[in-house]
């Protein structure tokens, strides 16, 4: 009987524990004061990679170019040519790494370019072609430099998720204005399609899978801090469709 009664109150300090657990995530101060430690990790790690790694092989690769001018041995030359083409495309990709760690420059640029460049550097470093549309009728200026850095992640986290996991031969980034029950007039609607494999949809996962599911639940937090929804949907026949739904302004 003793052993069932602790069972029970176990029971219900777990479940208080659970619910208290998903009030605290919810809560705006919560989900702000997270993102904030993650850009400032994000901006320190940055700039200790640009002045210490991305300094060496800077270094590493002007050694190799003198020794490589005054080798005489073709072997050896032949070696070292292998070594500066290996250096090189480490300094490529830390560079891609650096570029999206670092926080994009919004002020004075506008919101267009600023995401149309996040496609070309997508490309860039991926290969894959990523077309950029938005809706004639609908302009990006009005959103301030918070929600606009909020949006330019949640695209960049799409986009790694399809270089990492998708195996896409296109992807897309769609914006446009639809109609809604706002009273400011309707939604931002923010699509990143690709044509990958597609995977398990977020929405179809337990809680506990979907909150680390390819760096959903950061995204779904910055959606929240909008005032937003994101949604996932994926299958295997279609690929995979992350949207976002926020209020105009």
């Amino acid at each position: 009987m003793v052993t069932f009664a602790a069972f029970i109150i176990l029971m219900v300090i777990l479940i208080h524990d659970i619910k208290s657990r998903k009030k605290l995530k919810d809560n705006r101060q919560f989900i702000e004061e997270t993102i904030g430690v993650q850009e400032e990790e994000r901006r320190r790690i940055s700039q200790e990679l640009h002045d210490t790694v991305s300094q060496n092989i800077k270094a590493l690769l002007l050694s190799q170019k003198e020794l490589k001018d005054c080798c005489t041995d073709i072997n050896l030359l032949s070696e070292l040519e292998k070594i500066i083409s290996l250096e090189k495309k480490n300094q490529k990709e830390l560079r891609a790494i650096i570029q999206n760690l670092a926080v994009p420059a919004l002020a004075n640029i506008p919101f267009k370019t600023v995401i149309n460049d996040l496609c070309e550097q997508f490309y860039d470093q991926s290969k894959i072609p990523c077309k950029f549309f938005v809706a004639p009728d609908l302009s990006l200026d009005t959103c301030t430099t918070e929600q606009k850095h909020h949006i330019l992640r949640i695209i960049q986290e799409a986009l790694n998720n399809v270089r990492t996991h998708a195996k896409a031969e296109e992807t897309s980034v769609v914006i446009r204005r639809i109609s809604g029950q706002q009273k400011t007039g309707g939604l931002i609607r923010i699509m990143i399609f690709d044509d990958g494999e597609g995977f398990v949809s977020a929405n179809q996962l337990p809680p506990t899978d979907a909150s680390s599911h390819f760096g959903i639940s950061g995204m779904e937090m910055r959606a929240k801090l909008l005032n937003g929804t994101l949604t996932v949907n994926s299958s295997t026949d279609t690929g995979t469709e992350v949207r976002l739904e926020i209020p105009l302004q």
